[in-house]
Order: structure tokens, then sequence, then C-alpha cells
């Protein structure tokens, strides 16, 4: 697993995060691979970033250009999608409920898009 990975679902009600993915709710893995691979004994956490669905991009959200609110598009796998993601929306996971879950194997970032998530 690695940076930038989306999950299908997470067991959200569980976690404490979102209660339903009706509204288009996506979690996205952003831990430093490092903190990750290590073992949940070591690094019981890591952190997750809630954000929806959306049609498409706004341009006054990417790249970095708004600080605390970002739209970034997912198109490196076999499907396309745009998420909207803000800074405050940022959480903590118990890795034993990340390592329970398998990611969205069909959706990622591109290695610019990844840069984008990491600025």
């Amino acid at each position: 697993m690695g940076a930038g990975l989306r999950f299908k679902r997470i067991e959200r009600c569980k976690a404490g995060l979102l209660a339903s993915d009706a509204d288009g709710a996506i979690a996205m893995l952003i831990s430093h691979d490092c903190d990750v691979l290590e073992s949940a004994a070591v690094e019981p956490m890591c952190e997750i970033l809630v954000g929806r669905k959306i049609g498409g991009v706004d341009g006054h959200y990417t790249n970095g250009k708004s600080p605390r609110r970002l739209h970034l598009t997912f198109s490196a796998g076999a499907a396309s999608m745009a998420g909207d993601f803000l800074a405050t929306d940022k959480k903590t996971i118990k890795k034993e409920l990340l390592l329970a879950e398998t990611p969205q194997q069909d959706v990622r970032l591109t290695q610019d898009e990844h840069f984008t998530l990491q600025s």
C-alpha cells in the first residue's frame, strides 16, 4: 500500500468517520509509506483524507492553488474520477481497520497527481 490509494469502503461507522457512502464519500490513504509498512505495534495509526466524488475539477482548487481545499483527478487507473478534499477532513484511523479493507484497484493517481497531493 502507498499514499494516494482510494478505498472502496472503510468501515466508517467503526472508525467514526462517516455514516454511509450515499453522499459519494471517499477515503484516501495519505500516510507516508514508511508509516504504513511499520508494524501496528510500533505505528498503530494511519492518516486518511475524507472527501467526496465530484463530476469535474474546478481550476480554483487544483494544483495547490487553494491551501485548504483540493480538487484532484485520479486518471492513472482503468476508472477515472475526481474528488474534492478539505484539509480539515484529515483523520487518523487504526491501522487494523485499514488493513481489513481492500484498495480499489481501478482508481490510481498519476505521478503528477500524486505530487500535487503531497505538495
